[in-house]
């Protein structure tokens, strides 16, 4: 399960059903959204405390794009590094094979909507009402060639 171990973070991409209930249901509570049986997710832990730092799911799968949803725990410290970056955008591209993936993101959450740009994620558009009454989201798409094209597409920074 464990993909990878940077510094302090375990970064996991969780297929293994037993666990993907642990994960699903975390995201699930931090997002008030529930994540079918063919849902994955990309894991950061703590390698010390086993504490859960942040999750991102992986769902509505097309055999095109899938769907991310993303969660942190909250606290004040870093949660994902560039290694978990690579890792999510690796699986989907690479190991899934889908060009492309689609984030919905309320339009009050200003600190998912950057990181939507930290990605390089590309605005595409509003819908209004879509998280309830009155509760509208951005849409944000990447595609495998901005990956390709990007600062993630690597585990490791570029030396200048």
């Amino acid at each position: 399960m464990v993909n990878g171990v940077h510094k302090k973070h375990m970064i996991a991409v969780v297929t293994d059903p037993k666990y993907a209930e642990l994960f699903g249901w975390w995201i699930g509570e931090k997002l008030n959204k529930r994540f079918g049986a063919d849902s994955r997710f990309i894991a950061s832990v703590d390698a010390k405390t086993g504490e859960i730092l942040a999750v991102a799911a992986l769902s509505m799968w097309t055999p095109h794009s899938v769907e991310l949803s993303f969660a942190t725990n909250g606290a004040k410290r870093k949660k994902i590094n560039r290694l978990w970056n690579w890792t999510l955008f690796d699986y989907v591209f690479n190991q899934a094979g889908r060009n492309v993936i689609i984030a919905h993101v309320a339009a009050e959450n200003v600190k998912s909507q950057a990181l939507q740009h930290v990605w390089d994620f590309t605005a595409v558009g509003k819908i209004e009402g879509i998280l309830g009454e009155g509760k509208d989201a951005f849409i944000y798409s990447l595609t495998k060639q901005q990956w390709l094209n990007g600062k993630w597409a690597s585990p490791e920074e570029e030396k200048k």
